[in-house]
């Protein structure tokens, strides 16, 4: 039951500070409840560069807890096919060893990245079907 003074409303425009303050609550209760800490993540942020000093692409991941989480890699369609997409990971990879990560993790649909994940030592450990319709989502880990 939800007391009078308090209400619930989907917020159309969302400010980003208030991802922060969830973050904090939950944060809050895993120090009262549990013994899991953190995380405090740190960014890993690789960009690929055209000579006319135009992003073309890149990998964006954070590393903590000893893992490497790849959020997003994507490169030009027509700079595709060239190599980039695994000196990315090769380096996100290197760099995650050097901050004391022992794995890394992140998912894909296989019209994607599974294959070329699969190539690069990564093994599905999970996935849900039609998400959405039709298509499959795959979680991948890696011990580094």
């Amino acid at each position: 039951m939800l007391s009078e003074d308090l209400q619930l409303h989907i917020d159309p425009a969302p400010n980003p500070g208030h991802r922060i303050f969830l973050q904090r609550l939950l944060r809050d209760h895993n120090h009262r409840t549990s013994t899991v800490r953190g995380p405090d993540a740190q960014l890993l942020n690789i960009v690929v560069v055209a000579q006319q000093s135009t992003t073309v692409g890149g990998l964006v991941a954070l590393t903590y807890w000893g893992w490497l989480i790849i959020e997003l890699l994507a490169l030009e369609a027509g700079i595709q096919g060239q190599g980039l997409g695994t000196q990315l990971v090769t380096m996100a990879e290197a760099e995650a060893r050097r901050r004391g990560c022992t794995r890394a993790h992140t998912t894909t649909y296989a019209h994607q990245g599974l294959d070329f994940y699969r190539k690069r030592g990564y093994r599905i450990v999970g996935q849900l079907d039609d998400y959405p319709d039709g298509y499959t989502l795959y979680w991948l880990q890696k011990d580094l």
